[in-house]
């Protein structure tokens, strides 16, 4: 797979341009392959060379892609340590901070958490909802196609729910297996509910540079 992605990297540039809206992003070549294409198996060198451009129908609140260009002629970039790392853009629809969370290192925390005497997260089982069902397809940009190919054990894994000192939540990870869980008729999913102490050590700083 490795091979396979730095030689489509050779042929056809490293990253894609995404068209959100009125926003441009710079997404990984492979990173939309994988995110995208509908059967839940890597991607051919073929397909792999031949996305040459996507359009994302996003709500504006929430972004999967790490790489953005802003009006002002700056890209903001995330660095990660792994290519393969998951980023979660969130814009805040009620004030507009933008935070990217790490979600690799999220579920490395909650791992650590349950070795410890007294963890402080939760596992909580969650209803799944047809109004949430509908929620997560129209704003959190779920490939229903991908959703409806999950099987076990990838289905059953927790999601992580990230909690704020409000109490609302943030889904960080599990929107895809929350669906694919409602089109096999299951009634719940299990969530990890991180607090807000824990999760604010794994966002990321953007590095904002001159296009």
């Amino acid at each position: 797979m490795r091979q396979v992605v730095e030689f489509s990297n050779q042929q056809a540039g490293p990253e894609v341009v995404v068209n959100v809206g009125p926003r441009t992003f710079l997404v990984q070549r492979h990173y939309l392959a994988l995110h995208v294409l509908p059967e839940h198996r890597p991607p051919t060198l073929q397909e792999l060379c031949n996305i040459k451009c996507a359009e994302i129908i996003d709500d504006g609140n929430m972004i999967y892609q790490p790489y953005l260009h802003d009006a002002g002629g700056h890209k903001r970039i995330v660095n990660v340590e792994n290519p393969f790392d998951q980023v979660l853009e969130h814009i805040d629809p009620d004030d507009g901070l933008c935070r990217y969370f790490h979600v690799n290192k999220l579920k490395k925390m909650i791992a650590d958490d349950q070795k410890t005497e007294n963890p402080r997260c939760e596992l909580n089982r969650m209803a799944v909802e047809s109004d949430l069902v509908t929620f997560f397809i129209e704003n959190r940009g779920v490939n229903v196609d991908y959703a409806k190919t999950i099987e076990p054990p990838l289905l059953d894994e927790p999601g992580i729910m990230c909690i704020f000192p409000d109490g609302t939540q943030l889904t960080a990870d599990g929107n895809h297996r929350f669906v694919g869980r409602a089109y096999r008729n299951l009634e719940y999913m299990d969530f990890w509910f991180v607090p807000e102490s824990m999760w604010k050590k794994t966002l990321l700083a953007p590095i904002y540079q001159r296009i």
